[in-house]
C-alpha cells in the first residue's frame, strides 16, 4: 500500500490541477486516485490525512453528486438527514452499535434484539434502514456486520451526541421559523429559539445546569467538535514560550481536551495552559497535572491578560 505521505502529495496536487469549478471532473479524478492507491481500503489512512486536504476532497465528492440531483432528490436527502438523526438514536438505545462493534461473526437481528428484549421484526426494520444508508453492514438474509460507521457510533460520546442533536438541538432549530415571524424577523437578544422551544426563560447554559445528564450530553458534544489536531493551529516551542507564564487560555474550552493534547505535544508548557469554562462544567474535569482550570463565564470581562 502506497504510504499515507505519498497519497497525500498525489491528491494535493490533484486538487491543484486546473479543473476550474468542474467538481464532477475533479471528483472523479480524485475517486480515480483513490481507488488506485488503495486509500479507501484504511479508514485509518483517509483519518491521517492533512485536514485541508480531506475537507477538500469531501467538498469536491459531495458537490459532483448535488450536481445530478433533481429538485425532488435534494429534498428527500435533507428529509433523510433529519431521519437517520432518530434512527441512530434508537440504535443507540438498542445497543445496536455495542453489540455490533464487539462482534467477529455476524448476528441476526434477533440475536441484536435480546440486548433490550426488543421485538425481532421491530429490529430487523430498523436494520434494514440502518443498511440502505451505510450504518452497518449486511452480510446475508438478516445477518448483520459492523462497519467502520458502526463502530464511530459504538462510541459512548458519538452516541451522547446525536442524543443532544436530537432532543435538545433539534426543537431549538425547528423553532427558529416560528419565533422569528412572532418577532417580526427582528434581533431580539432577550429572546432565543431554545428558550421558546422548551418554554423557559433560562438561557441554555443554566438550564443545562439544572439538567447534570444533559450536561454530560452536551459535554460529549464539545469534546467531538474539538476532536481535531490542535497543533497545527498552535505551533510553539521552548524559545518562543520563554519568559511567559501563560502561553494558551482555552475559553470554553470544556474538559481541556486540547490543552491536553497539547501537553503531551510539548510537556515543557507545563503549568503555562489555561482551561476556562463554567464552574459545572470545570468541576468534572479529569485529573491532569500542568493545566489550570478556571471556572470564568466568557460573557463575563476575562480575568487573565496577556502582555506585548
Amino acid at each position: 500500500m502506497v504510504e499515507v505521505t505519498n497519497t497525500t502529495v498525489a491528491i494535493n496536487r490533484q486538487l491543484s490541477s486546473d479543473h476550474g469549478n468542474n467538481h464532477v471532473a475533479k471528483a472523479a479524478s480524485l475517486k480515480a486516485l483513490v481507488e488506485e492507491q488503495d486509500v479507501s481500503a484504511s479508514h485509518n489512512s483517509l483519518v491521517a490525512l492533512d485536514e485541508g486536504i480531506r475537507h477538500q476532497m469531501i467538498q469536491s465528492f459531495t458537490r459532483s453528486a448535488e450536481a445530478f440531483e433533481t429538485p425532488y432528490d435534494t429534498m428527500m436527502r435533507l428529509f433523510d438527514a433529519t431521519r437517520q438523526v432518530s434512527v441512530i438514536v434508537i440504535g443507540g438505545n438498542l445497543g445496536v452499535f455495542k453489540t455490533l462493534a464487539e462482534t467477529v461473526t455476524p448476528l441476526s437481528s434477533a440475536q441484536l434484539a435480546e440486548v433490550k428484549s426488543a421485538d425481532p421484526v421491530l429490529v430487523a426494520r430498523i436494520l434494514r434502514h440502518m443498511v440502505s444508508n451505510g450504518i452497518v453492514k449486511q452480510a446475508g438474509p438478516d445477518q448483520f456486520l459492523p462497519n467502520q460507521t458502526t463502530i464511530a457510533y459504538a462510541n459512548p460520546d458519538t452516541q451522547r451526541t446525536f442524543r443532544w442533536l436530537h432532543h435538545v438541538n433539534g426543537p431549538a432549530i425547528q423553532n427558529l421559523p416560528d419565533l422569528l415571524e412572532e418577532t417580526g424577523y427582528k434581533n431580539e437578544p432577550k429572546k432565543n429559539s431554545f428558550q421558546r422551544a422548551f418554554n423557559t426563560d433560562l438561557d441554555m447554559y443554566s438550564w443545562l445546569k439544572e439538567r447534570p445528564g444533559w450536561m454530560r450530553d452536551f459535554s460529549a458534544v464539545m469534546h467531538m467538535y474539538k476532536q481535531v489536531d490542535s497543533m497545527h493551529l498552535l505551533p510553539v516551542d521552548e524559545a518562543s514560550t520563554k519568559g511567559f507564564d501563560t502561553v494558551l487560555v482555552d475559553i470554553g474550552g470544556n474538559t481541556g481536551q486540547q490543552a491536553i493534547e497539547v501537553l503531551s505535544e510539548t510537556p515543557q508548557l507545563a503549568g503555562k495552559l489555561i482551561v476556562q469554562d463554567r464552574g459545572e462544567v470545570i468541576d468534572t474535569h479529569p485529573d491532569v497535572k500542568g493545566i489550570h482550570w478556571q471556572a470564568h463565564d466568557f460573557f463575563t470581562q476575562q480575568p487573565v491578560y496577556g502582555k506585548l
